[in-house]
């Protein structure tokens, strides 16, 4: 994927309050589960949160079996087990090799 592919409709601009020390990213994410169990005990989802006029990668969140947090990895669970249900959460980004914007939120 493109990260600055506008038409890809996998990409997408997120909002933010400007001149703001603790930045929030507000931005649900949709998402269709397959019926097939068995190929989703192994998935993870990746989000990424880029910067659109650098390019570069602010942070990201892993949810499902690669995740490093049991919350993320109940929260796949969830998923799974409750399909077409919808989950309000918010986590919070891990910084991406080293990037100085560890901790940004994100609303899902």
């Amino acid at each position: 994927m493109d990260q600055g592919d506008r038409t890809n409709p996998q990409t997408k601009q997120t909002r933010k309050i400007k001149s703001c020390m603790s930045t929030n990213f507000k931005e649900a994410v949709m998402f269709l589960v397959a019926k097939d169990l068995s190929l989703l005990d192994s998935t993870s989802l990746t989000l990424t949160v880029c910067d659109n006029r650098s390019k570069n990668a602010i942070g990201s969140l892993v949810i499902g079996k690669n995740s490093k947090y049991k919350h993320l990895i109940d929260l796949w669970c969830n998923v799974l087990l409750q399909k077409g249900k919808t989950f309000k959460v918010s986590h919070t980004l891990d910084s991406i090799f080293g990037c100085e914007n560890e901790g940004k939120e994100e609303r899902l």
